[in-house]
């Protein structure tokens, strides 16, 4: 592998796949995580240019989702379809015009205690791919290094999985994780409910989509003083030209993360898991942690979220100890931008898996070199 390779980055979201440059500041292509395929009937109807062309992906598939049967292959942030996954990382390459047997490539996922999925992960990139080199990183860790902390700890929320990720010197301790039991997709799932009882009906073929659009557009988090917000009332224009007109709902959506009891979950809000994670940790590590709680995901972005969760995190932590929530503007791309950083340093090479480890040593390589 020579020097001049550029290495690829890969986020593998459950909702969003985000490709680019190492050592650039934001991802050169972004899709959504589906893949579509010809179905018997459609196959016949006359929809599609090629006979040839089976599946489809990213945005093209959503376009065609009234003629295909759409697959979503990573779920809660796990891939359960390498086929599909395949195709998505080549359309990836492709989105950015390079051949991927001519570039590393580093994927960025939430920690999976799973060997067999980072296991299948080197097959498909080696054999399948044929990259010279490849690495997996976690996505609490490159938030960490995007966000030039060493020692806090990374609430990596998105729309299938959210994670408590407690860093120390640059690592993810990774016996400390927790899973938070709400991510994007919960919170999609409770506004479409609270729209149908409004007597909105979507799209069938794209309510995936549309409520999500809505949820991003529309949705905020409440101050804990309430602040007169729940008479604040906005519209969103659907694709047919009708308008959702959203009030109280808008809070109620985003207001499960702290209170998900209003959903009927029997659990902790997400300010009660970051304490926890904090509080297993070592002593000496806590106020480091307490100081340095980074969001990272697209389900952090809604309005009000950071000051919502520092009043939260006020509330539990004693007054002597500094609370500071780390909100970066584009945090819903921060785990891309740290894995971009840290595969353009100069000592990074050293943590490749090289393709010729792979032939010489097989699937024990992953053992070796390993990020986590």
């Amino acid at each position: 592998m020579t020097c001049h390779q550029k290495t690829v980055i890969i986020d593998n979201g459950t909702s969003m796949m985000r490709v680019g440059f190492a050592g650039e500041n934001v991802p050169r292509y972004s899709f959504p995580t589906i893949v579509g395929h010809r179905t018997a009937k459609s196959k016949n109807s006359g929809c599609f240019n090629s006979s040839k062309d089976y599946s489809y992906v990213g945005h093209e598939a959503y376009s065609r989702r009234s003629a295909l049967s759409l697959n979503y292959p990573i779920e809660r942030g796990m891939i359960t379809n390498w086929n599909d996954v395949e195709l998505l990382w080549k359309h990836a390459f492709k989105t950015i015009g390079v051949n991927p047997s001519n570039h590393p490539v580093l994927l960025c996922q939430p920690y999976l205690k799973r060997k067999e999925i980072r296991k299948t992960m080197v097959q498909v990139v080696f054999e399948s791919l044929q990259s010279p080199a490849m690495q997996c990183a976690v996505n609490g860790s490159l938030a960490a290094y995007a966000s030039c902390i060493v020692n806090g700890i990374v609430l990596d929320c998105g729309e299938g999985i959210c994670q408590v990720v407690p860093i120390h010197n640059g690592s993810p301790i990774v016996d400390k994780i927790q899973r938070f039991e709400l991510a994007g997709q919960d919170l999609s799932h409770n506004l479409m409910k609270m729209l149908y009882e409004r007597k909105y009906y979507l799209d069938p073929f794209g309510e995936k989509m549309i409520i999500k659009q809505i949820k991003e557009n529309l949705c905020e988090v409440e101050m804990l003083d309430g602040r007169g917000q729940q008479q604040n009332i906005k519209a969103f224009k659907l694709p047919d030209g009708r308008k959702v007109k959203l009030g109280p709902e808008r809070y109620r959506c985003a207001e499960a993360l702290f209170n998900p009891s209003i959903i009927g979950l029997d659990h902790y809000g997400i300010q009660s898991t970051i304490y926890e994670t904090i509080m297993n940790c070592t002593f000496i590590l806590r106020k480091q942690m307490f100081s340095n709680i980074i969001l990272s995901g697209g389900s952090t972005m809604f309005p009000n979220f950071a000051e919502r969760l520092q009043n939260e995190m006020r509330s539990l932590v004693p007054a002597n100890m500094p609370v500071n929530i780390v909100a970066m503007k584009d945090r819903s791309n921060l785990a891309w931008i740290g894995g971009s950083i840290m595969a353009s340093l100069s000592k990074f090479p050293l943590k490749w898996i090289t393709k010729q480890e792979y032939s010489e040593c097989g699937l024990s390589v992953i053992y070796r070199n390993s990020l986590v």
